[in-house]
């Protein structure tokens, strides 16, 4: 599937990622290319192995479709280190985010294609005064204008 405007197809993902959100916690969705169409496949993590198995398989199924995109959708715990000294106690005694004090709920957009270009989408999530769940401004991420390569489980090669 070619793609025309990236932003475009990205929004609509998330437009119904919005509406999800709202009612009930998002479960871990990839969007892969499939030249005529896109195959979605959703997952539910209980533990690391789980994400493990699952790297493997969606890395396996980009190959066998020959896809030249990909979109990895989820809820994830955040935590923002502004300082050098933050980030290197962080270094020194790494704790997991989702029980850092300081860690923010988000839902998670990122876009990536076959010749490494990367986009991401950090949504924070926010609760109403009526406890409603809605998603607050994001913040963007393009590695073509930070020059960052990321790594990660789910940032694949193929």
């Amino acid at each position: 599937m070619k793609l025309k405007n990236i932003d475009e197809f990205v929004n609509t993902l998330i437009e119904k990622a919005k509406e999800v959100v709202k009612e009930v916690e998002h479960r871990p969705l990839f969007i892969l290319d499939s030249k005529n169409t896109i195959v979605l496949i959703q997952t539910n993590f209980r533990n690391e192995f789980d994400k493990v198995l699952t790297a493997k398989l969606i890395q396996a199924k980009l190959k066998e479709l020959n896809s030249d995109f990909y979109v990895f959708i989820d809820e994830v715990w955040v935590v923002q280190l502004e300082t050098k000294k933050e980030r290197e106690n962080y270094k020194k005694n790494p704790i997991s985010a989702s029980i850092h004090p300081q860690r923010r709920e988000m839902l998670f957009v990122n876009f990536v294609n076959r010749e490494g270009f990367m986009k991401t989408w950090f949504y924070p999530i926010r609760k109403s005064a009526n406890g409603k769940r809605y998603l607050g401004r994001p913040t963007i991420r393009d590695n073509r204008e930070d020059n960052r390569n990321a790594e990660g489980k789910f940032i694949f090669k193929w």
